[in-house]
């Protein structure tokens, strides 16, 4: 018998020794309030609601054992979802909205979202935020505060707090140093081409001289 065999040997043996020993006290209940029955009403019904408290907290443990794991969202399911965050990825994305799109419930649609990208729709949803602040950041000069607001984020702190957290550098930091000036990236390249191909040839020096 392997581990994983055992340990579920073990779940079951001790919820079974549960059950039996959640029926043993129903029936211990009810037994006295049978005999109560003939001296205090109100003693005998104490003894009920007590019995059919344990059997409802029963049924509620087995109910639980019972339900099946999450699955993870399908690709279609994800394409969709996807899909939908990258149109409207500077408007409000509630999780409502996602789930009804793939016709799942809030709840359901939460645990198979973590299972599919490995984070809540929450964390995902500011992740690509940040990512589409970055090509902008990148493609564009406008200033952080209007691509802040087309990224979703409500102002130019929300998205220096989100950008510093994901990617360890403040935004504007972060763009200053990839957006090198022109010039700077042709001496880089010039240099590049000496170091390849060796020394430049000096053009007073006679052709075919030895």
């Amino acid at each position: 018998m392997d581990g994983a065999t055992t340990i579920q040997f073990e779940l079951v043996s001790k919820s079974g020794e549960q059950m039996r020993l959640t029926f043993a006290r129903v029936v211990n209940l009810l037994m006295s309030a049978s005999r109560e029955l003939e001296h205090s009403q109100e003693a005998a019904k104490t003894s009920i609601h007590r019995a059919a408290s344990l059997l409802q907290a029963q049924m509620r443990c087995a109910s639980t054992e019972r339900q099946e794991p999450t699955p993870a969202l399908l690709a279609w399911q994800m394409r969709l979802v996807d899909g939908y965050i990258e149109q409207h990825i500077g408007l409000p994305i509630l999780v409502a909205n996602l789930s009804a799109l793939v016709e799942l419930s809030e709840a359901h649609f939460s645990r198979a979202f973590r299972l599919s990208y490995g984070v809540p729709p929450h964390a995902y949803i500011v992740r690509r935020r940040v990512d589409f602040a970055a090509q902008l950041m990148l493609a564009s000069r406008d200033p952080l505060c209007e691509i802040a607001l087309k990224c979703g984020f409500h102002d130019q702190a929300h998205l220096t707090k989100q950008f510093r957290r994901l990617t360890g550098e403040p935004p504007a930091a972060w763009r200053r140093l990839r957006r090198r000036p022109a010039s700077l990236a042709i001496v880089e390249s010039t240099a590049g081409d000496i170091h390849a191909w060796g020394e430049p040839q000096n053009p007073t020096h006679p052709a075919g001289s030895a």
